[in-house]
């Protein structure tokens, strides 16, 4: 049946998913992932409360993509897809808030990410 879209405002069959629509269900997912207790566990451990510091100190506590001050770490592969990545330190890249949301939300790629730890590791 064909529907105006409260996504993108375009009128389709109310059974397909456009653009925007797969955006919003992209961050719901990204929501989600951020409350499991892997997640939580993780992030409130000692010993990453050390490697995360230890990260924005080697990144002189500057987001790598934008130059602000960098509030946040950065999981390239996220800890629940690659989970024997977590501690690896070419896994994780200092962000600011908004570089950080970005980045979850797959707005900046991962190579680019990737590419912006090894210059950082090579410093």
């Amino acid at each position: 049946m064909l529907k105006s879209c409260k996504y993108c405002g375009k009128i389709h069959d109310e059974k397909v998913i456009c653009e925007q629509k797969q955006q919003v269900l992209e961050k719901q997912k990204d929501r989600k992932y951020h409350h499991t207790e892997t997640y939580k566990a993780y992030h409130n451990s000692t010993y990453w409360n050390k490697l995360s510091k230890h990260i924005r100190e080697r990144d002189l506590y500057m987001c790598q993509i934008c130059g602000k001050q960098a509030e946040e770490v950065h999981h390239i592969e996220k800890i629940e897809e690659e989970p024997n990545k977590a501690y690896d330190e070419t896994n994780l890249i200092s962000l600011c808030h908004l570089c950080h949301t970005r980045a979850e939300k797959g707005f900046i790629e991962k190579s680019e990410l990737l590419n912006l730890v090894e210059q950082s590791i090579k410093k």
